[in-house]
């Protein structure tokens, strides 16, 4: 018996999108087939791996365990075939901070291949500097990253921040992406500006993955920075430094916690016309939760 790539695969989309449906656009299957293999992993290892939270997944603890191994074993594959296999034509590859995983990359995923038809997309989710370099590496062909710039990339937005958590999080405990995280580094500063009393935080949990991150948030563990959506599904809510100041679920500027400059970059294998429509793609699907973001 062994464990397949395609099952893994799906495996490491579910904890990288913390949503089934999410993971199915990504890997360009249906979500029944997502689902599928996820029950084909927990009947061959005899654990369950996944739970449903509101309109995203929880990882188990055995589930949390196969996610980073998955992701470990993604890694190794892709940048085999990569090294040893000439490149699919009709293929790119998206390397992207895992700060898009919750809108961002599947609102253009979807807009990418009502456009382009005749292509496929592969998506990585990894850190900004990763997503960097996977292009600088020809290992990548959109790269979607935070803060570290590069010769030839478009600034595409300024992203919204904002604090999230759920009803009773401790507001001096955070939940963080493991470093480096420009995201965590601008939230904790922000904190230490704005801590109520000068009050210290403290990191509790460190993850990988945003099903990670969100599980952690859900049990109640802390609060989390994240790029600011349209609408959080229940039990999460935009929470403010100061529960006396009101929590709004997405109103206002309650939680805001500054901005951070995203930016796309794309291999020789993508023309200045496709920049362009994607570069169009995210703007547009920026400006319906932010309307501070550039047409």
């Amino acid at each position: 018996m062994s464990l397949t790539i395609e099952c893994l695969r799906s495996m490491e989309a579910v904890a990288s999108f913390n949503n089934m449906t999410h993971a199915a656009q990504a890997l360009g299957i249906t979500r029944a087939a997502v689902s599928a293999h996820v029950k084909k992993l927990e009947a061959q290892l005899g654990c369950q791996l996944v739970k449903p939270l509101g309109r995203g997944i929880m990882l188990t603890a055995d589930g949390e365990i196969l996610a980073a191994r998955a992701r470990d074993i993604m890694t190794l594959h892709d940048d085999t075939f990569h090294e040893l296999a000439p490149p699919h034509s009709n293929e790119l590859v998206i390397a992207a901070t895992e700060h898009t995983a919750h809108s961002i990359v599947p609102d253009l995923l979807h807009a990418l291949r009502e456009a382009q038809p005749h292509l496929s997309f592969r998506v990585r989710l990894t850190r900004s500097s990763k997503a960097r370099d996977m292009l600088l590496d020809q290992r990548a062909d959109i790269s979607l990253f935070l803060r570290h710039h590069v010769p030839g990339a478009q600034h595409v937005a300024d992203l919204p921040l904002e604090w999230v958590g759920v009803e009773g999080s401790p507001r001096d405990a955070m939940v963080a992406f493991h470093r480096p995280c420009a995201v965590r580094d601008q939230a904790m500063a922000h904190y230490q500006a704005h801590a109520p009393g000068g009050s210290a935080m403290t990191i509790v949990k460190e993850c990988e993955d945003l099903a990670s991150v969100m599980q952690a948030v859900a049990h109640g563990q802390g609060i989390t920075p994240l790029i600011r959506t349209i609408a959080w599904s229940k039990p999460f809510k935009t929470v403010s430094l100061q529960p006396s100041a009101g929590d709004t679920g997405n109103a206002g500027n309650a939680g805001y916690i500054g901005r951070v400059p995203l930016y796309l970059a794309t291999s020789a294998r993508v023309s200045r016309a496709m920049m362009r429509e994607i570069l169009h793609i995210l703007r547009q699907s920026l400006g319906r939760v932010d309307p501070e973001v550039p047409s």
